[in-house]
């Protein structure tokens, strides 16, 4: 089932720019809030006596998916910073699709989108054992069972809403990644990201690899922590955000963040994922998004402190032209100076009253 289409321009076309964590979703926090976030060390819930690391049953009829992701997923504004959950499409938007609990757990947090459409339902995150944890988000049901409830595998959650996509995520405390120049602004569902896929099944996994939406030289998977030290490459804040990962990965931290990334449907083409950008106010960027860089850029760590002045368009992903102009020049390995100009297509402009500094 894969399509050659790159994903960057297949999923507007599906989803019409529909963001699981833009601002006006009200969000996808990452950790659970006040007593579900003491030790041992992520929940005070404990894992059921059943439960083991492995998804024994799929999430979804496939055969009424259109494809799976792979990590990474950017598109500026809620989806900065490549995202720690993939995704699985629908097919056809007339058909209700079930949700299935991919293996035994217990509830530890919930989170109500609210609204309708393709962005509506429940966000459900489950410990299965005292390390492995995973979450399901867009889960459309009146009766999500509560915090602390055992979920067995098989049993059915919720639906979709038409048309719409899974999110699937997981992550595991005996894995760390060491990809984040400073983790401090990173939640413990990041910093312990692993690829759910990879905790099918073999019988489930090899039908899940097999509609991946993902270029064919590519790895299968991806990694979301792309910060290379020293160089551009990775995600940077602007130095008013404070370094607190419940505000870093909220709607008060997206439009203040910057991310260097590399697209996700190849793993290797570099794009600027912006959260926003204030200057002026009303700028046709304030909300951000993701955009195409020219083929001269080919890795982001290859701009340096000692590079200088770094002058880019910034052009629309989707073969809209220019939409505007960032300058960007490293200070320090850990300091950056930016400015954006919306609908600018200059070919030079020096920094002026509107450059803001991010920092790691």
């Amino acid at each position: 089932m894969k399509t050659s289409i790159p994903l960057a321009i297949l999923l507007p076309l599906l989803l019409m720019g529909v963001s699981c964590g833009s601002p006006s979703s009200g969000g996808t926090p990452g950790s659970p809030p006040g007593g579900n976030s003491g030790p041992p060390p992520y929940t005070d819930v404990p894992a059921p006596s059943d439960g083991i690391a492995s998804f024994t049953v799929l999430p979804l009829d496939l055969s009424l998916a259109l494809f799976a992701t792979a990590l990474g997923h950017i598109a500026g504004g809620g989806h900065v910073e490549p995202t720690a959950h993939a995704y699985i499409y629908a097919l056809n938007s007339s058909i209700e699709q079930n949700v299935y609990a991919p293996a035994n757990g217990n509830v530890i947090f919930l989170f109500n989108f609210g609204g309708s459409g393709l962005e509506s339902g429940w966000k459900i995150m489950f410990r299965c054992t005292d390390n492995f944890y995973y979450y399901l988000a867009h889960v459309v049901t009146s009766s999500p069972s509560a915090v602390g409830t055992e979920v067995h595998a098989g049993d059915l959650l919720g639906q979709i809403p038409l048309g719409g996509t899974l999110d699937v995520g997981a992550f595991d405390a005996t894995v760390s990644l060491t990809g984040f120049v400073n983790p401090a602004r990173y939640g413990y569902d990041e910093l312990h990201c692993v690829t759910p896929w990879e905790y099918f099944v073999p019988q489930l996994k090899s039908q899940i690899y097999a509609m991946m939406h993902r270029a064919p030289n590519a790895t299968p998977d991806a990694r979301i922590d792309q910060d290379v030290p020293g160089t551009l490459a990775g995600t940077w804040f602007e130095q008013s955000l404070p370094a607190d990962d419940h505000i870093v990965n909220g709607p008060q931290g997206w439009p203040k963040t910057l991310s260097f990334a590399l697209d996700e449907y190849d793993g290797q083409t570099p794009r600027v994922s912006l959260g926003g950008w204030p200057n002026p106010p009303g700028n046709a960027l304030e909300f951000g998004n993701a955009y195409a860089v020219p083929s001269s850029i080919t890795n982001w760590a290859d701009i340096t402190v000692s590079s200088g002045l770094q002058e880019i368009p910034l052009s629309s992903m989707f073969g809209n032209g220019q939409l505007g102009w960032l300058a960007v020049q490293q200070l320090t390995d850990s300091e950056i100076e930016v400015e954006i100009w919306a609908g600018s297509n200059t070919t030079s402009q020096p920094f002026d009253s509107g450059a803001l500094f991010y920092i790691r």
